[in-house]
């Protein structure tokens, strides 16, 4: 009896380091994205300083590629209530150096981010915090006269971790149980 709870340990031990060793843990960094605000939904076009934006990003993985969708909106909170509206899709490819073979990418974290504030008025480009793959944004959120399309900027995102391993080796894990 001992003889097997000595040999069912190491046996764990080995497939738990030949699953480590078959799988490579790397950080994904992430371009710039740049984002405008280019479609006013309601109101004159001007946001006069007034109100909030808020900007969001969602990342997921299909096969070999990265696909980044966002949205930023700008909402004055006064006289008519102006909402300005802006989409982006970034779509890279994650694993271009990998030998041939089916390889499954998984995500290993946060795979969404967010940022949002008070308007700053007609006052120039600021820096804002981020959270999640969001580290900060870079925006204007106000000029004077019209704003559709020239409210906006820049997000730095954060490097995405991925774990990358062969095919087969999802699959037995799926039969062992892992």
């Amino acid at each position: 009896m001992q003889k097997l709870k000595i040999c069912l340990i190491a046996g764990l031990l080995l497939a738990g380091t030949l699953r480590a060793a078959a799988q490579s843990l790397i950080a994904v960094p992430l371009p710039d994205i740049t984002v405008w605000a280019d479609k006013c939904v309601q109101g004159d076009r001007d946001i006069y300083g007034l109100g909030t934006w808020s900007c969001s990003i969602k990342a997921k993985i299909v096969q070999r590629q990265l696909v980044l969708t966002g949205k930023i909106i700008f909402i004055e909170e006064a006289n008519d209530f102006t909402l300005i509206v802006g989409h982006f899709t970034k779509v890279m490819n994650i694993a271009p150096c990998l030998p041939g073979g089916e390889w499954a990418i998984e995500p290993v974290g946060n795979m969404a981010g967010s940022v949002a504030g008070l308007n700053t008025g007609a006052s120039g480009f600021h820096w804002f915090e981020g959270t999640g793959l969001i580290q900060r944004a870079y925006l204007i959120t106000d000029t004077f006269g019209e704003d559709t399309g020239n409210i906006g900027g820049t997000l730095k995102l954060k490097p995405l971790q991925v774990r990358i391993y062969p095919v087969y080796c999802a699959r037995e894990n799926k039969v062992i149980g892992w």
